[in-house]
């Protein structure tokens, strides 16, 4: 089954990288190791091959370097590094001046960790992967949450001619789920695949209700996730424009809905 046609699941890359930002470079591999993995020393080719480097593990290896023999093919990338951790690596959390008042010159450091991207269309619901649509802006793929690598974010090209697009934010939602239920078998998708194995137990006891039951069970849980990103997105939404007062009440809203979900789903095992 080939992947949706989604005419809004991208956006232009943002000023500043975030989760979900798709990179494209002639310098990203979806690099990995093997057991033939040794440390490379280089050397001026002969002026025959031109100008450059040579490396191979039948050169020392200086101290001061750290090339290593891998392998890996050329892809295009989605970032995986949250935006709290590129706050802190892009020099963002620091003050933008000084006492003086005079500007600060932001340090990048850090490792930004990515997923490759295949150019697989079909969709796909295994938790190690995540189906991208078909775009105007991007011509879909699937990312390999399987084959995650990172790269120097100093040498990374962090400008909008670096990265092709960003996902939208439901897209990116999605796979921040994905993503959560791959590394850690945390969130809606596991909660789900775990229901189904509860309704088999429930429907040993009595077969009425038992799927309906288990929905109720998954679908508390879907919404504390939800409930959980409102809290995690709150200070970036006051800061945008919401008032603390409105964010407030809506995670308030939210809980309630985690609380009336959870009272009637317990009642319901409490049936049996």
């Amino acid at each position: 089954m080939a992947a949706r046609v989604a005419p809004t699941a991208y956006e232009p890359a943002p000023d500043a990288p975030q989760f979900g930002d798709i990179f494209r470079g002639v310098y990203l591999f979806d690099a990995y190791l093997q057991d033939d993995a040794r440390a490379m020393g280089h050397r001026a080719p002969p002026s025959s091959f031109g100008t450059g480097a040579a490396y191979s593990p039948l050169f020392p290896a200086a101290a001061q370097t750290d090339f290593v023999l891998a392998h890996g093919i050329a892809c295009d990338a989605v970032l995986l590094t949250d935006d709290c951790a590129l706050r802190t690596m892009l020099g963002l959390q620091a003050p933008a001046t000084n006492a003086a008042g005079e500007p600060i010159t932001r340090r990048v450091s850090g490792r930004f960790l990515f997923a490759a991207i295949s150019p697989s269309t079909a969709a796909t619901e295994t938790f190690g992967r995540f189906s991208l649509p078909v775009d105007t802006l991007y011509p879909g793929g699937t990312v390999e949450l399987r084959r995650v690598f990172m790269f120097d974010a100093r040498k990374l090209d962090l400008s909008r001619n670096g990265r092709q697009c960003t996902l939208s934010r439901d897209l990116a939602r999605d796979l921040a789920t994905r993503w959560s239920a791959y590394a850690t078998r945390r969130g809606p998708i596991v909660s789900a695949k775990n229901c189904s194995v509860l309704a088999e137990w429930l429907g040993r006891l009595r077969a009425s209700t038992h799927d309906a039951d288990a929905r109720a069970v998954a679908q508390v849980l879907a919404s504390a996730w939800d409930a959980e990103g409102e809290l995690d997105a709150f200070d970036d939404r006051v800061k945008t424009g919401v008032t603390s007062k409105q964010a407030i009440g809506e995670l308030a809203t939210r809980l309630e809905t985690v609380a009336r979900g959870a009272r009637a789903a317990a009642l319901r095992l409490r049936s049996y």
